[in-house]
């Protein structure tokens, strides 16, 4: 029983970028997507347990998320599956590359500012010395919650938004390991 139990869970369809977006809108909840992705991996980060108003904190809250708990349940599952399976299978929910540079950055932004607001939530005293490379990790992603692109992008400008979404993914990643480590 157990065996169907995780095969028939790996062959659910993954949750993307598009469609965290599209149920948010549908739900008229008013949430980022990426900013949603983002809080509820620091929320797991910081912690083993969510806390029991969890898809309240990743999406603003309100009565309007009733129709999207399977979806936040699923992205849930599937944000967990991929931090804590040890094959850096993790990855930012952001637009894809035919959104301009200016939007992307703005949901790069929103994803740092919202892992950020996880981590608090759950519990972690981003304003006092964290573990290990935590600290530097936080820091950095609160720098870069403000980061803007304005203009015609030119492919330095694509080149080093790849560059910052590999460390933000890897910085998540690291965080997640570290956390994980000091709660065993």
């Amino acid at each position: 029983m157990t065996a169907f139990f995780a095969t028939r869970q790996r062959q659910m369809p993954e949750i993307d970028f598009a469609e965290l977006s599209h149920a948010l809108e549908d739900a008229g909840t008013g949430a980022d997507a990426a900013e949603c992705h983002a809080t509820l991996t620091g929320l797991i980060c910081a912690g083993p347990a969510l806390p029991g108003d969890w898809m309240e904190k990743v999406t603003g809250g309100g009565d309007t998320i009733d129709g999207i708990k399977p979806v936040l349940t699923q992205l849930e599952a599937q944000t967990r599956r991929d931090l804590g399976g040890g094959e850096m299978k993790f990855d930012l929910f952001l637009p894809q590359d035919g959104v301009s540079l200016t939007d992307r950055t703005q949901s790069l932004a929103h994803w740092c500012q919202g892992f950020v607001y996880g981590l608090t939530v759950g519990g972690i005293p981003v304003d006092r010395p964290l573990p290990g490379e935590v600290g530097e990790v936080v820091r950095d992603f609160s720098t870069l919650s403000q980061a803007t692109h304005e203009g015609e992008a030119e492919e330095d400008d694509e080149r080093a938004y790849v560059e910052l979404c590999e460390y933000v993914r890897v910085g998540a990643q690291l965080v997640y390991e570290e956390l994980q480590g000091k709660r065993a």
